[in-house]
């Protein structure tokens, strides 16, 4: 096959371009990377971190901080140490942090609580450290039998690791809860053997029949009749209630009025008493000096009737013969 020369020179043209496009985008990037301020953080985990790589991300409520940038294990040799790299402008804006942490400021974060944890992104198991604000005093600071670093970020079981965690100490005590369970069984079937089933049944028939009894005695009675009667005396017995209470109302300042009339007329009735005996001896001294005093009225009226007889008959004279008043008594 033969190329034709003008082919060779735009195929060299392409290749040199892309070179120069791809030297340009690592400089750009890498030096993006180089002028990014970040500070170093450290987190031990006391689970595996399978699945987190060195680059994986580490988030705080899905907002991108930084990324791992290593991964070893803890002078303990148990624990397993990430050092990731996290971003300082992008924790400033979130308001984490007001200046670059360094070992003479120390990693002074603006809230409390902050954990790390290690989380796994959907169905994929991609691992990525998350951070969080947790409860202190449900997830305390963990205690290492050596020396954490400035830069240390408390970390805190995973979920799944939480889930094995409770799912484990569920098991563990599968056996005591299997034996608490037998026990009592056990006791159930003790007094289910203690129990005297003849006699219940016999006491249990015998309250039947009673039942029965009482049932039919019930119903032998005009229990419809009766339950009327019933409610109209209640209902009676309401309206005289009714009626008294109402009849009582107005009674009420009179009782209190009565009550104080009675105190008075107690002084009232002390007192005239001492008048009424006063008054009695005065009586009789009176009826002595009444009794004289009638008999000389019964002499005078007579005088007065013997009188009036005389005037009634000079007034019949006059009136037979008015002349008679001036010619005077005939002899």
């Amino acid at each position: 096959m033969i190329v034709n020369p003008a082919n060779h020179w735009k195929l060299g043209l392409f290749v040199v371009g892309s070179a120069a496009m791809g030297f340009g985008a690592l400089t750009y990037f890498g030096a993006e990377r180089i002028s990014r301020e970040t500070f170093e953080v450290v987190s031990y985990f006391g689970e595996s971190v399978e699945g987190l790589d060195v680059g994986s991300p580490v988030k705080y409520r899905g907002v991108t901080l930084g990324r791992v940038e290593k991964i070893g294990f803890a002078p303990n040799r148990t624990d397993v140490a990430v050092t990731s790299e996290i971003f300082f402008e992008t924790v400033k804006s979130l308001g984490l942090l007001e200046q670059l942490p360094t070992v003479s400021t120390g990693l002074n974060f603006e809230i409390e609580g902050l954990r790390v944890q290690l989380s796994r992104s959907g169905i994929t198991g991609i691992a990525y450290l998350e951070a969080d604000v947790f409860d202190t005093e449900r997830m305390p600071e963990p205690v290492y039998d050596f020396t954490v670093p400035w830069n240390h970020v408390p970390s805190t079981e995973s979920t799944l690791a939480s889930l094995g965690s409770t799912l484990a100490e569920t098991l563990d005590s599968m056996p005591e809860l299997l034996k608490s369970t037998n026990d009592l069984v056990n006791r159930l079937d003790g007094a289910l053997e203690s129990l005297d089933v003849e006699s219940i049944g016999a006491d249990t028939r015998a309250t039947l029949g009673a039942v029965r009894d009482l049932a039919q005695d019930l119903s032998a009675l005009e229990t419809a009749q009766l339950v009327g009667d019933l409610r109209l005396a209640v209902e009676d017995v309401r309206a005289l209630t009714a009626q008294v209470s109402t009849a009582l109302e107005p009674l009420g300042p009179a009782v209190v009025d009565a009550r104080e009339a009675a105190s008075a007329a107690r002084v009232d009735l002390a007192e005239t008493g001492s008048a009424i005996r006063a008054a009695s001896v005065s009586v009789e001294s009176l009826t002595d000096e009444s009794r004289l005093l009638a008999r000389d009225l019964r002499v005078e009226l007579s005088e007065l009737g013997e009188t009036l007889g005389a005037l009634r008959r000079l007034a019949e004279l006059l009136e037979r013969d008015p002349s008679s008043l001036l010619r005077g008594r005939q002899p």
